[in-house]
């Protein structure tokens, strides 16, 4: 009973280990996923600084995501000249 017991014990702290360093996998994938999406916000704000025109890019929720005037007020009536329901990305 007493090996049983070990070899149950054993097959635990195996699992165990092995969903820790599982975790550790994901949280620095996660960590190189927030890197990257922030390289990319990055990347697109430099983009926008250069353009001369004001825009605003939304989020699927209607909300501004980035946008290269600060100072342009964001209109609620101006965005339902938008029709996001129907629009292709």
């Amino acid at each position: 009973m007493n090996q049983k017991s070990d070899n149950s014990n054993e097959a635990l702290l195996d699992t165990l280990k092995e969903l820790i360093d599982r975790t550790y996998i994901l949280e620095n994938e996660y960590k190189d996923l927030k890197k990257s999406y922030d390289d990319l916000q990055t990347f697109l704000k430099e983009i926008l600084e250069v353009t001369p025109n004001a825009l605003w890019v939304f989020n699927e929720d209607e909300s501004i995501f980035l946008q290269n005037f600060p100072e342009a007020t964001y209109r609620k009536d101006l965005v339902s000249y938008f029709d996001f329901k129907n629009t292709k990305l």
